[in-house]
């Protein structure tokens, strides 16, 4: 049987199972697993027991949640369970663009994940040489990770979790695995698996969260726009912790790209985001920070128009209202952001217009105006001057560099 180096440069232990795919799983310093977490770890991994003659939960599509020994603290919240990806995927169909998932958990496989998904599912958005760019990848395994993504995976989920924030909770990495078999793997090596913990094995994610919470209150004999008002008061209180953990991740100089709604449980007064594989620095341009910055923000604007879409379809002349939900997620996500309730998108995407500045289509479109408020509120002269801030001293978005080799070119 081949042995891989560690991924990592501190590993407390490499060991090895048997089952229906050999594997080797490496657990790294700081991990909190117990022998008897490792052992089931190995167990499902390998498929020696079937998870889906297990008592774990699917999570998303190549996901499944398990509960841990013992409980540990993180953040000031006890996290109970453990998520497993990378060892298999569930069943899903798509039509009309909307991806339905399926019962039954299947084994990892070295079939194109990819091929089973249309348009722009599975793909990031990131602002870079003056444009918008949108990458997809051409292959990615079905139910696992190839070599690539489980590096990129790994190390950037070590790198966020040494930073300290106050609404953001960050996982460490409890453990990771790769296969040992010819059938799982690629040239670029091995596929794998990563383990990190979670709040509990029953706990939704915020999306659904906030549709049980939403289902869970009684509207009888008020109107569809008191309705409204409530599901907006809803999402603003569960979603505050995430949008202002972001703003704490982009003070610093760091992007998520994709900080959606699925990804992340709220615990009351903090948010946990649990994939970080996409995490990066932007360049030192003004205008591809504050774009990116923006993207981070349109994802999670994104969602509160999906989820009002799933709760108020029904509903006499909700198109009209759908495209209110557009402009009220976008204001809700930027008020949050900067701290400041008066945040009209409208007149941002006026002054796009009155400078001219459309990136992302031919004339000037919601994204436009975010960007517009994003750096005019945070990379634009004028608020810069207003805090007096001097060409050599350290630049205000927290890039290392002085002002003056920064923003301030």
């Amino acid at each position: 049987m081949q042995e891989y180096p560690p991924m990592v440069r501190d590993v407390q232990e490499l060991k090895f199972f048997q089952g229906r795919f050999p594997v080797q799983i490496e657990v790294p310093n700081g991990s909190t697993l117990s022998k008897n977490d490792l052992e089931n770890i190995a167990s499902l991994s390998t498929w020696a027991l079937d998870p889906n003659q297990s008592e774990v939960r699917c999570e998303g599509i190549r996901s499944i949640i398990m509960a841990r020994q013992a409980g540990i603290i993180k953040g000031g919240y006890e996290f109970t369970a453990l998520q497993l990806s990378g060892i298999g995927h569930r069943r899903f169909s798509e039509k009309n663009d909307i991806v339905t998932l399926e019962d039954g958990f299947l084994p990892p496989s070295a079939e194109n994940f990819m091929e089973k998904l249309h348009g722009t599912k599975m793909s990031t958005t990131y602002f870079r040489d003056g444009r918008m760019q949108t990458i997809r990848p051409l292959y990615r395994a079905l139910g696992t990770y190839t070599a690539k993504e489980l590096e990129e995976k790994i190390h950037n989920t070590l790198e966020v979790a040494q930073d300290k924030f106050d609404s953001l909770i960050c996982p460490h990495v409890e453990a990771y695995g790769r296969y040992l078999c010819p059938e799982l793997s690629d040239n670029e090596g091995p596929f794998g698996f990563f383990v990190c913990p979670v709040p509990s094995a029953t706990a939704d994610r915020i999306g659904r969260q906030i549709i049980h919470k939403f289902s869970s209150l009684h509207f009888q004999g008020i109107s569809v726009q008191e309705a409204i008002i409530a599901y907006h008061h809803l999402f603003f209180s569960v979603v505050e912790p995430l949008v202002k953990g972001i703003r704490e991740l982009h003070d610093k100089g760091r992007v998520h790209h994709q900080p959606h709604l699925d990804n992340a449980y709220a615990l009351s007064d903090k948010a946990y985001l649990v994939d970080w594989a996409t995490m990066r620095s932007p360049g030192l341009d003004s205008l591809e920070r504050a774009a990116n910055r923006t993207l981070d923000l349109k994802r999670i604007s994104d969602d509160y128009q999906t989820i009002f879409r799933q709760i108020f379809h029904r509903s006499p002349g909700w198109q009209k209202m759908d495209t209110q939900a557009e402009i009220k997620g976008v204001e809700t996500v930027m008020q949050i952001y900067s701290r400041n309730p008066e945040v009209s998108i409208l007149k941002h995407m006026l002054d796009a217009e009155r400078n001219g500045f459309h990136i992302a289509k031919n004339e000037v479109t919601v994204i436009d105006g975010m960007i517009q408020w994003m750096k005019d509120t945070f990379y634009g002269a004028d608020a810069y001057t207003k805090r007096k801030i001097g060409r050599n001293v350290p630049c205000p978005c927290n890039s290392g560099l002085k002002y003056k080799k920064c923003c301030g070119r």
